[in-house]
């Protein structure tokens, strides 16, 4: 907890946009907001560029997730056995991400939201 440079500087980058997510996920009523903050400090790195691209590269991964699990739940007509299986496989493949990659928040997130949709 020694201060370092820079460290003013992302204590406010976080508060600030845990605050603006919190206004926006109370506006629109979102029901799982626990996860939208979570994200916020999944995302938050020390340096904006580096935030702008973990935030960018976690887009892409939650569409892909959201795409997923409609494409399960389209081919095989909202089944829950099958449901069952693809978010173990899932589990398994976001477990494979945290582990084989160099930025292992996007399988968390990934396996989350797939999950929970």
């Amino acid at each position: 907890m020694r201060p370092t440079p820079g460290r003013l500087e992302t204590t406010l980058r976080i508060v600030l946009s845990t605050v603006l997510t919190l206004i926006l996920l109370m506006t629109w009523r979102i029901p799982t907001a626990a996860i939208g903050l979570y994200l916020v400090f999944m995302i938050a790195r020390d340096s904006p560029a580096v935030s702008l691209r973990a935030g960018i590269l976690m887009l892409l991964t939650l569409a892909v997730a959201v795409g997923g699990v409609l494409f399960v739940v389209g081919l095989t007509d909202n089944d829950p056995m099958a449901r069952v299986l693809s978010v173990a496989a899932v589990g398994f493949l976001a477990g494979m991400v945290m582990r084989a990659t160099t930025l292992p928040n996007l399988g968390t997130a990934f396996g989350f939201i797939f999950a929970f949709s």
